[in-house]
């Protein structure tokens, strides 16, 4: 059986999650096509949470090789916890990729989605979706950004959200970015969101 075959019967049938998930990621850099055919029903279907890890992997397939088809089910309010940010990453990845017009569309699709989630009970998903909308944000982004702002009693959330609105009209339109430009700046942004979360728990530890 070929690697990417072994791989794909371990996505498809492990019982384990865990290992469903990292064989659906390495299966990516074999045949990107296989995989996104099998993380789309991934993406859709799952919402119990020790399957949470291996929806995040199908999202993150998409995110590198899905198209715009991709964003509906991406882009689910109802998808569950803190799915919706992988999600929501994904998606402005598969917007960051396109032409100049597709680009434009989709990533107001992608910003709409964000603002709606501005309010999130939870402030991991609040700080993930400033930091999307810094890169996809538009005009009207710009105002829910500010109005969000300045109902901000935490200094790092509200500086979060006005280093958004300053990033929104900074940008150039529409400047081509070299190709993996602007997968490197969505990655620089969940790495500063992966800290801001360590960050957070040592102070929810603390109080």
């Amino acid at each position: 059986q070929s690697p990417a075959g072994a791989l794909r019967r371990l996505a498809e049938r492990d019982d384990n999650p865990d290992v469903r998930a990292a064989a659906l990621s390495s299966l990516a850099a074999l045949q990107p096509e296989l995989a996104v055919t099998l993380a789309r029903p991934l993406v859709r279907r799952l919402t119990d949470q020790e399957d949470w890890d291996l929806r995040k992997a199908a999202a993150r397939v998409l995110g590198e090789h899905g198209d715009g088809s991709d964003l509906p089910a991406l882009l689910d309010p109802l998808a569950p916890g803190r799915l919706r940010n992988d999600g929501l990453s994904a998606a402005a990845r598969i917007a960051a990729r396109q032409d100049d017009k597709a680009k434009k569309r989709l990533q107001a699709r992608v910003a709409r989605a964000a603002e709606a989630m501005l309010y999130d009970l939870d402030l991991r998903t609040r700080q993930h979706v400033i930091g999307v909308l810094g890169q996809v944000g538009d005009h009207s982004s710009v105002n829910r950004l500010e109005a969000f702002r300045r109902q901000q009693t935490v200094p790092d959330v509200a500086k979060a959200a006005l280093d958004a609105i300053t990033a929104i009209r900074g940008r150039k339109e529409p400047a081509a970015l070299p190709p993996g430009q602007a997968d490197a700046r969505l990655k620089a942004i969940e790495t500063r969101l992966d800290e801001l979360d360590q960050a957070l728990e040592g102070f929810e530890a603390q109080h």
